[in-house]
């Protein structure tokens, strides 16, 4: 039996994927998530409420696909194919295809950077939708072009015996597994394209049991008719009335607002961070415990060293995450040691290092950090939690823009070390000469 819930509230999705999980007790389920860390969420609610938990396998779809395949895949000596490889077969498709003859619409941005990267996606689009070669080739010049480099994509997967996802997909949604006798859940599984929805449909064929929850507004992985929304998502508050009608055409039901949906405004990104660790300040009097906040922000780039600053100066602990967008700037530091060492000692490489602020303190002892394990298993680390090591402390030196200029490292390693020795032996003299009179300025120096 196949159900579909549709519901604007995310609660009552996570509740009733609970309940789903619940309802087979000593059974193997196939819980299926868009994520790992939101699989594990209702596991660990399912788990305190119910004191136990085993035999749900989580897996988000993609991994999912890839366990399946590999079987075959590996019967057949493929190996799967991802990341930048993807793009390392784009390039050699264009490479082939302009070797043969140039390309009509993109040749003038063929060697141009970023093209590689922008061919994989597309291309790595068009096939998991399943467009057709022949189809594509006659939709324009640029539709001929992409038609030559996805035919020397192709040709260069099965030169090469590797499988991009496309093929995965594919080869798992053929493929006989383990969980083909196990009810499936379904948790906000969005398909992107066909092939997705072609493995899910594959999947879910002889499941005994198949649950799918889904927002209202979003198009569900499985194409059935919906289960009745429960009354308590349409909530006679504010937010109730704002989840139900944001995106709605309709003329919105009038109400009044009350606290469960407060607007702010202010004058620049600086002084609202405040008003969010006030609004926090003010929620944390009121009983809410601050493990139950979390502040989203449409652009982490600039709100985050914000908000940072906002939380340290309001004494409020938080957690932020880093990602790919906000990178470590211990890892930025370390890749500029490497291009300074790699431009022969340059400058400018140097100076981008000492701006990062991560030079270690040489009256320190330097010892690589050791955090212990954290999640919601773990009890959580407090200042009173004993490490096994200690992180040693990073600085940016003081005037390190003079220092640069005066030593003037540049052009090689033995002119940086000579005149660093000079630089070395000024200051020293320096010290000495006033060592007597200003006591006060041998800080500076």
């Amino acid at each position: 039996m196949r159900r579909l819930r549709t519901s604007l509230s995310t609660t009552d999705r996570v509740a009733t994927a609970a309940d789903f999980l619940a309802s087979f007790p000593g059974r193997e389920v196939l819980f299926i998530a868009p994520s790992r860390l939101a699989a594990d969420e209702v596991v660990r609610a399912l788990t305190i409420r119910a004191g136990f938990s085993f035999g749900i396998h989580r897996l988000t779809l993609p991994s999912l696909a890839v366990e399946m395949a590999s079987t075959q895949l590996a019967r057949d000596g493929i190996s799967v194919l991802s990341g930048v490889a993807i793009e390392a077969l784009a390039a050699r498709a264009v490479a082939t295809a302009r070797a043969r003859t140039p390309l009509t619409w993109f040749e003038p941005v063929a060697e141009a950077p970023g093209f590689f990267r922008a061919l994989a996606a597309t291309i790595t689009e068009l096939r998991m939708n399943g467009i057709d070669l022949e189809t594509l080739a006659s939709s324009g010049p640029a539709g001929h072009d992409l038609s030559r480099l996805m035919r020397e994509f192709e040709t260069g997967l099965l030169e090469s015996r590797i499988a991009d996802l496309a093929a995965i997909y594919q080869a798992a949604s053929s493929a006989s597994s383990r969980y083909g006798s196990m009810p499936i859940l379904l948790m906000d599984v969005l398909p992107k394209c066909a092939r997705e929805r072609q493995f899910i449909e594959a999947l879910v064929s002889g499941a005994p049991e198949v649950l799918a929850t889904a927002h209202e507004r979003a198009e569900p992985a499985l194409k059935i008719a919906p289960e009745a929304v429960s009354p308590k998502t349409f909530l006679p508050d504010a937010l109730g009335r704002l989840r139900s009608q944001v995106f709605s055409l309709s003329t919105p039901l009038p109400g009044e607002l009350d606290s469960s949906v407060e607007f702010r405004s202010a004058s620049d990104e600086s002084r609202e961070a405040v008003e969010v660790a006030r609004s926090i300040l003010q929620a944390a009097r009121e009983g809410m415990p601050f493990d139950r906040m979390a502040v989203l922000f449409r652009n982490p780039d600039t709100y985050q060293p914000l908000i940072e600053d906002a939380m340290r100066r309001a004494r409020i602990p938080a957690f932020y995450t880093q990602g790919s967008r906000r990178p470590n700037p211990a890892g930025r530091a370390f890749l500029a040691l490497l291009a300074c060492a790699s431009e022969g000692l340059s400058a400018s490489r140097f100076s981008e290092y000492l701006s990062l602020g991560q030079v270690p303190d040489p009256d320190e002892p330097f010892e690589t950090p050791w955090v212990p394990t954290q999640g919601e298993l773990f009890p959580p680390i407090t200042p009173d939690t004993p490490l096994l090591r200690r992180e040693a402390p990073v600085r940016a030196p003081q005037a390190w823009e003079h220092l640069v200029v005066d030593a003037a490292v540049i052009g090689g390693r033995d002119r940086w070390e000579r005149r660093l020795r000079g630089l070395d032996c000024e200051i020293e003299k320096q010290i000495q000469e006033v060592r007597a009179e200003e006591e006060g300025r041998l800080e500076q120096l």
